[in-house]
């Protein structure tokens, strides 16, 4: 829990689209292409901070994703 909790803070504080300290998608890195997980990380700190609408235009699997997540 306390590391879900600490991985949570490092979304909700830095965003992964301007930090160097995410990591880049291996898929996008090697082809070129967007892959189904391409902007989760955008997403995932878009939906902390309640922009849910921002978070559907930056991965859309993120919605039916979290429901997984929680469970």
């Amino acid at each position: 829990m306390a590391a879900l909790a600490f991985v949570g803070a490092l979304y909700f504080l830095f965003s992964p689209s301007g930090s160097v300290w995410f990591p880049k998608c291996p898929a996008k890195l090697l082809t070129g292409y967007d892959c189904p997980g391409c902007g989760f990380q955008r997403a995932l700190h878009a939906a902390l901070h309640g922009h849910f609408a921002e978070a559907l235009r930056y991965n859309f699997f993120l919605a039916v994703g979290i429901p997984y997540l929680l469970a």
